[in-house]
């Protein structure tokens, strides 16, 4: 009679171990992040952007489809800079509940030699 206690017991526990691992494994093996593209850049308090790089950056805006542009205003629009003084310029999209990050990456002649475009976040729309 013993024998036939103990094995719904085994059982059990082998089930409930089971769905622990598979449960927590799950969460456990999640992809890593994706590097900030921004690491190193900094807000530029101060910024002189030259004509050269609003000029760009304010064609980009007038370039993009008209539900994005639109709701693109000043505060949108923040100028960065890195330890080597280069310049970029990152304007977010708020845009059904996602948060868009466009990256515009200026040399030091101030000519775009990069964009990035990435899900920067969500919110509740």
């Amino acid at each position: 009679m013993r024998k036939s206690v103990q094995k719904p017991i085994y059982y059990c526990g082998l089930v409930l171990m089971l769905l622990a691992t598979i449960i927590f494994g799950f969460k456990c093996s999640q992809t890593k992040p994706k590097p900030n593209p921004l690491e190193g850049w900094k807000h530029y308090f101060n910024a002189h952007l030259d004509k050269a790089i609003i000029d760009d950056y304010q064609g980009y805006i007038q370039e993009l489809p008209a539900e994005e542009r639109n709701v693109v205003d000043d505060y949108s629009v923040e100028p960065l800079e890195n330890e080597e003084g280069g310049h970029a310029v990152k304007i977010e999209i708020p845009l059904k509940g996602t948060f868009w990050e466009h990256i515009l990456i200026y040399d030091q002649n101030n000519r775009r030699i990069k964009t990035i475009k990435y899900q920067g976040g969500q919110y509740r729309s």
